[in-house]
């Protein structure tokens, strides 16, 4: 499945099925990029430790949903 990420507020980006379903959020927390998932979400069951960086997280969640997650352009 596919994904995009969209800057929601300063430090957090929400993660979005194609379709416009809320699967989680990116946070920016000072351990690194965590992956908070949506209850009953295709992301639910992801448990990884903290991505170094905001591009291993987004690759960390399209590998996850076996497709892509991107960060979009559009401005909050």
């Amino acid at each position: 499945m596919d994904s995009v990420a969209r800057l929601t507020a300063p430090g957090v980006w929400t993660i979005e099925a194609t379709e416009g379903i809320v699967l989680g959020a990116i946070e920016s927390r000072p351990e690194g990029f965590v992956i908070v998932p949506s209850v009953g979400s295709q992301l639910a069951d992801f448990d990884v430790p903290p991505y170094a960086s905001l591009d291993a997280a987004l690759a960390g969640v399209g590998a996850h949903l076996q497709g892509t997650c991107t960060l979009s352009r559009e401005q909050p």
